[in-house]
């Protein structure tokens, strides 16, 4: 008799804490708090955005965030660019992917705006694509060049480099994170 009062008891608590823990997610879900996993691990660049991923970011500002299906923060873009298209790839780290403020506002697709709004270039319509991925120093910059944006096959790729912390990215003993890649330089 014992016995079951005890799996009684196991079962009510387990189901009212079940319960409480559904309510718990569907109130954070109703006031618009999510922990959205943009990022992922990246065996080449230690980390990378994860392809699909979608949310409201609310860290720092507050922005609907979208990855496309290759894992740029970015509209779709086509492997193969069209004649009529000049395409610019901007490598860069958190201050290219933006996620603190909505796609339209982000620097790359600004840039794309206005290039856009001063006409044609060589009589092509502009493109610009983002690359730009938070942490990323030159060294994972090179190795998303390298891997990433010449399938793309752009007529320019601009590097935007941020003297506050890239220098800082690239140094291993700076920067002390060991899952990333850095550059190794000679020793003479």
């Amino acid at each position: 008799m014992k016995m079951n009062n005890y799996v009684k008891t196991a079962l009510l608590l387990f189901f009212s804490v079940l319960v409480a823990l559904l309510l718990a997610e569907a109130s954070l879900a109703l006031v618009g708090y999510s922990s959205h996993s943009f990022h992922q691990s990246d065996s080449l660049l230690g980390s990378s955005l994860r392809a699909n991923a979608e949310g409201v970011w609310k860290q720092e500002g507050n922005a609907v965030v979208k990855i496309n299906s290759d894992g740029l923060r970015d509209v779709e873009h086509a492997l193969e660019k069209p004649q009529d298209v000049f395409r610019i790839a901007v490598l860069g780290d958190s201050y290219m992917e933006a996620f603190q403020v909505d796609f339209e506002r982000s620097f790359p697709r600004l840039l794309q705006q206005n290039l856009q709004h001063k006409g044609t270039l060589a009589g092509k319509k502009i493109e610009v694509i983002n690359f730009g991925c938070a942490g990323y120093g030159t060294a994972r910059e090179l190795i998303m060049l390298q891997q990433h944006v010449w399938k793309y096959k752009p007529d320019l790729v601009l590097l935007a480099f941020l003297t506050a912390n890239d220098v800082r990215d690239n140094s291993k003993a700076l920067n002390k994170v060991e899952y990333i890649p850095y550059l190794k330089f000679p020793s003479f």
